[in-house]
Order: C-alpha cells, then structure tokens, then sequence
C-alpha cells in the first residue's frame, strides 16, 4: 500500500523499516525473557546475531534458488547484468532452516545446550515473523488473491496495479502475533517441545495461507508451492521418533 514513506526529507522503504522493527522488538523481547529465566545474555545474544547473519543469507539465496533457473542467474552473470536484473527477496523457510543452523553454530561455539535457550527465545521468531508481513503487506510482495474487499497497489510495485488483492499478509501477521502468545502461554504452563509446538502452530497455518497467495514467484511442484512441500515435511519431522527434534 505504502512501499515508501518520507521522514523529515528522507525516504525509507516500508518492507526495511518493519523488518528493522521486527528484529529490534524480538530481540529485546528475548533477552528480556533471557534474564527472567536466569540464563546468560552473552550467549543468547551472540546465538541471535549468528541465527539472523546467517538466516538472512539463507532465505535471500533460497528465494534465488526458487525464483531463477540456473541457466538464468548464468546468464545475467555472464552479461555482468546480475545486480542490474535480479530481484531480490527472501523466502521465510529459507531463513528458518538456516536460522536454526546459525543458532547451532552459535551454542556450539560457546558450548551451551541449544535447546535450553528456546523457552526464552523462540517465541521472538513469529514476533519478528509477524512484523515482516506488515513490511509485505506495505511493499506489495507476496500478494493474496484477487477479490472484490481486497487493497490495490500503486504502479511500479511487486502487486498488480489497480486490482483488488485479498490482504493476506495482513492475515498471516496476525496469526504470528497469536502462535506468539500461544507459545509463551505454553511455555508458561511447563511445556518443554517449544521447536515441535512452533513447528505444529505455524507450519499448518502457512500451509493453508498459501492457498490465498496470488503471486506466483513461489516454485509450484504437484499443485503445491514450496512453503507448502517444506510444511508438510516439517511436521513430518516432528511426529517421526526423532531423539532430537523431540527433545525440542
């Protein structure tokens, strides 16, 4: 709706500034459960630079990897027209996966139990998560469907311009906001497999959201988009006698 706004002369995207947002609020709300529950700031601290370092570069080169063929990112390489020609992104399973590699690395690096930290820091990923699809929503990218109650977008964006798209954005941001209340009230009442309830709370929401999509920069396999495919395999994971995995 808004891909740009102007501050005291100064023009900032909408989609940076919620992401920006996201991360500053997830982190202080971590930390803060950090300290509640008496664990150490510098190790939580140093886990969510290396979870969101190296989530970031996952979800950007995953949105490369399902938005151009290889013969594609060839090609504009070889021109020298890469920067000119592709359209960054990022694909929030992307980020997820590696996100989680990064943490791994982090508590591996400074010898702590991954999983003793997820109570506190889990639910900031839906909080950070729910931000970012406010960004979306503002900037145009990943569009629901046409309908007659929906928004337009101006010309020049991600959104087809002047058609009437379902906000769905809008939607999975507030579905965020809730797993992110569930999860602490779970947490709250003694629940110890914070990754599985995550996993089992957004995993079937995104599933089901993506069916309201209308863009189709997503990588449809079988009728199903890859976010689709990645959800089903995740709760796949979490209902398999997985040591590890149920252990979170």
């Amino acid at each position: 709706m808004k891909p740009v706004f102007t501050l005291f002369g100064i023009s900032f995207a909408s989609y940076g500034v919620m992401c920006a947002l996201g991360v500053l609020f997830a982190l202080g709300f971590s930390l803060i459960r950090v300290k509640q529950m008496h664990l150490k700031m510098e190790n939580a601290f140093v886990m969510f630079v290396f979870a969101l370092a190296i989530g970031l570069l996952g979800a950007f080169f995953t949105h490369m990897i399902i938005s151009y063929s290889p013969k594609e990112l060839v090609s504009m390489l070889s021109r020298g027209a890469f920067i000119r020609e592709y359209s960054p992104g990022f694909v929030y399973y992307g980020g997820f996966l590696f996100g989680f590699l990064g943490a791994y690395l982090a508590s591996r690096m400074l010898k702590f139990h991954l999983m003793d930290y997820a109570p506190a820091m889990l639910p900031a990923l839906p909080l950070a998560h729910a931000f970012g699809r406010i960004g979306c929503f503002l900037a145009g990218c990943c569009y629901g469907k046409e309908c007659a109650f929906g928004f337009s977008y101006p010309a020049g964006g991600s959104a087809p311009f002047g058609v009437s798209l379902f906000p769905v954005q809008l939607l999975e941001s507030a579905c965020l906001f809730i797993i992110c209340f569930l999860l602490c009230l779970y947490i709250k009442k003694g629940g110890k497999r914070v990754l599985s309830m995550y996993i089992c709370l957004y995993a079937p929401v995104r599933f089901l959201l993506e069916f309201l999509r209308g863009d189709m920069h997503r990588g449809i396999f079988l009728c199903l988009s890859t976010a689709q495919w990645t959800s089903v395999l995740l709760l796949l994971l979490v209902f398999l006698p997985v040591k590890n995995l149920r252990r979170g």
